[in-house]
């Protein structure tokens, strides 16, 4: 059976008029039996799943969708004759659905085709996840609901088949490779819809989700200490919004507080383990020893060799 509820129009669709309930009620009625869905694939995480679904629809029919997931689509196979859809509160006429599509959490979408199969991927969110990744509640205005019918950035499109080819054959670390995958989705989505360009991000620091991930990366002893071009890549911001972001956060900057763990790191290194100094220096990520013992002797006072000693007696 599928995932979606067939409701009335509610959900906060405060703006919608007189033509979206007469034609949400023509939906609803029509839809009763006129399609069935089975879930080939599926994958289930925290905050989100991940499937492939047949779907068949018996005739030409009208369908009114409502998740209280954010829902991504990928077309996989053609789709139905005059596939087309609208949001209700929107203020727009019915469009071509295209191969890629996206549906808010708790926004009617009214859909209508002509019959037939079609095989989607799904990839549901959760709200909570959704709303840890973007950092904020969001306004979907009806501009982004009318683009959300049909996008087109490339960089969605290769994540969801990248999504697809992984739910079709696990590979080493899947779940993880899915989570992260997600997390990308939102990301790309909220550029192409144009959320941010009011500057909040800059103004308001780096999103829960993102510290999480940066002091994750930080904390992790295994690999160097990470540059700030590195910790731009991971959170899919540039060096310069990274550097300005983490201050607003902070109140100080972010190579500070590079220094500052890679300087916890060394004492803790010099202090409990016999690791020769050129080890340690190469584990921090300083090309030579000489280098690590300039750093080191500036922000402590001393030299590593110095150190170790003093912290031994």
């Amino acid at each position: 059976m599928h995932n979606f509820a067939v409701v009335e129009i509610s959900l906060g669709d405060e703006l919608a008029t007189e033509r979206d309930r007469q034609e949400s009620a023509v939906a609803i009625t029509m839809q009763q039996a006129a399609y069935d869905v089975d879930v080939v694939r599926r994958i289930a995480l925290p905050g989100m799943v991940l499937d492939v679904s047949d779907f068949r629809f018996d005739s030409a029919t009208e369908m009114a969708f409502v998740d209280d997931h954010h829902s991504f689509g990928l077309c996989l196979s053609e789709a139905p004759r005059n596939s087309r859809s609208r949001f209700v509160g929107a203020d727009m006429d019915y469009t071509p659905t295209g191969q890629i599509a996206f549906q808010p959490a708790g926004r009617t979408l009214l859909a209508r085709n002509d019959g037939g199969r079609q095989t989607i991927l799904r990839c549901r969110i959760s709200q909570k996840r959704f709303d840890a990744v973007s950092g904020r509640k969001l306004n979907w205005e009806a501009q982004q609901l009318t683009q959300s019918v049909n996008l087109s950035a490339t960089p969605i499109r290769q994540l969801l088949e990248g999504l697809s080819a992984e739910l079709a054959q696990p590979g080493f670390a899947s779940r993880s490779y899915v989570d992260g995958m997600a997390s990308l989705l939102i990301v790309n989505l909220l550029r192409s819809l144009g959320f941010g360009q009011d500057n909040s991000y800059d103004q308001g620091g780096l999103t829960p989700y993102q510290i999480a991930r940066l002091d994750a990366r930080l904390d992790d002893a295994q690999w160097p200490i990470p540059t700030v071009g590195e910790l731009a890549t991971l959170l899919g911001l540039s060096e310069r919004h990274l550097s300005r972001a983490f201050r607003q956060s902070f109140g100080t900057t972010l190579r500070d507080r590079l220094q500052d763990v890679s300087c916890a790191r060394a004492c803790e290194w010099l202090t409990t383990t016999d690791m020769p100094m050129k080890m340690i220096a190469a584990r921090l990520g300083f090309t030579t020893q000489g280098s690590f013992t300039t750093a080191f002797g500036r922000a402590t006072g001393e030299t590593p060799t110095a150190f170790r000693l003093r912290s031994r007696h």
